[in-house]
């Protein structure tokens, strides 16, 4: 769970031209307000979280720009809970979840006002209408669409913060790094027609 900006980052890197469901895609599934749900849809319960994300790729066609970004957030997700926020947890100590939000926020929101293309792609997931928008019972389009709503109102209006813990620089070397496990991945989790 590393926040708005970062996962668009990634996104971005992936590709820079997609279409907006795939970047509206890449921030569903933390438009989920049930914590257990979203913890169901992030397989962070899955016995195996790894083989989970590898049934879900195969069923995932990357033709369908919407499902290849929630495919990608969750890959990223799982990548961060092993990497960054394990970092976060092992320096903070029990009492980590408590500045934890704090701390994502200000890198999401930094990255935000240090990014020239952040407005452009906010506004394109914002111009997605609900006719385009895939049928899924998992993430309902007034849920996402409010959930990105608010989450781009409130980058705008916190421009005077910054992370203390993580570093922009090297959450950009992570995203890079991600991208190539990612792509490598991909190539071996691919989609198998059903």
């Amino acid at each position: 769970m590393p926040s708005a900006m970062p996962h668009l980052m990634l996104a971005r890197r992936c590709d820079s031209v997609a279409d907006a469901l795939f970047f509206v895609g890449n921030l569903a599934p933390d438009s989920i307000a049930d914590w257990g749900r979203k913890e169901t849809l992030h397989l962070r319960n899955a016995d195996d979280r790894a083989h989970a994300l590898g049934q879900l790729a195969s069923r995932t066609n990357p033709s369908k720009p919407f499902e290849e970004g929630i495919l990608l957030h969750l890959f990223f997700d799982w990548k961060w809970d092993t990497g960054p926020l394990a970092d976060y947890k092992n320096h903070y100590g029990d009492d980590w979840f408590r500045t934890y939000r704090a701390e994502i926020g200000a890198l999401s929101a930094y990255l935000f006002h240090h990014c020239a293309w952040s407005n452009l792609i906010w506004d394109t997931m914002l111009a997605v209408r609900g006719s385009e928008y895939p049928e899924r019972s998992d993430y309902l389009f007034t849920e996402v669409y409010d959930m990105i709503d608010r989450n781009r109102t409130w980058h705008r209006e916190n421009a005077d913060i910054s992370p203390a813990f993580y570093s922009p620089d090297d959450i950009l070397l992570l995203i890079g790094r991600v991208k190539n496990e990612y792509d490598i991945w991909r190539k071996t989790n691919g989609y198998v027609e059903h």
